[in-house]
């Protein structure tokens, strides 16, 4: 079953939203560690609609929100999502 947000109706287009208005050859979905599980069906509708997407996690916490995890996920997601657009 689709996962569907109602308060949130933005999610719940994603798959139709992204190769529209944001075409990539691939799309890396970042979370926090207890976001991570709602974010992986997230991730598989954009993939069953025939998106390439790769779910990045990081820790949860404002403390982990720093520019060297931000660094870190860069250089995780180069290889993984090569051809990936960052806006």
């Amino acid at each position: 079953m689709p996962l569907r947000h109602p308060d949130r109706p933005v999610l719940s287009q994603l798959d139709k939203i992204l190769p529209e208005y944001c075409p990539a050859a691939a799309y890396a979905l970042i979370s926090d560690s207890h976001m991570a599980r709602l974010r992986e069906d997230l991730a598989k509708e954009i993939a069953a609609a025939g998106n390439r997407v790769e779910l990045l996690n990081l820790p949860a916490g404002e403390w982990n929100k720093t520019r060297d995890t931000w660094h870190s996920l860069s250089d995780e997601c180069s290889p993984r999502t090569s051809g990936a657009t960052r806006r």
